[in-house]
């Protein structure tokens, strides 16, 4: 739904700013600084996916305050229900992902 591409969004934009500072202290070698970030990114991401979760689980209000038809904002409301437990595995990942291909570990997605 147009309202989890919104917030899916914000979340990219943390990964973007994730991967050039775990980028930055790679390259100069400052492994205790990219521990640092590693481990702080995975703590801001899972803290704002629970405000994500909550964005996204006040969608069918959301449509019903905008004006949606009642029958349509309840049937994406369930729909976006059902997509919040699939966040948190999901941000994760992709930090983690953001880790290794910082090291070379991993091939950026083409």
């Amino acid at each position: 739904t147009a309202w989890f591409n919104i917030c899916n969004c914000t979340m990219l934009g943390f990964m973007t700013a994730i991967d050039t500072l775990l980028a930055q202290s790679y390259g100069a070698n400052q492994a205790g600084t990219f521990s640092m970030w590693a481990g702080n990114s995975l703590v801001i991401v899972f803290s704002m996916t629970f405000i994500m979760a909550g964005a996204i689980a006040l969608c069918g209000p959301a449509m019903r305050l905008f004006g949606q038809d009642p029958e349509l904002a309840d049937a994406a409301g369930e729909f976006s229900y059902r997509l919040i437990p699939g966040l948190f595995p999901y941000c994760l990942f992709k930090v983690l992902t953001k880790y290794l291909q910082t090291q070379d570990h991993l091939a950026p997605g083409v």
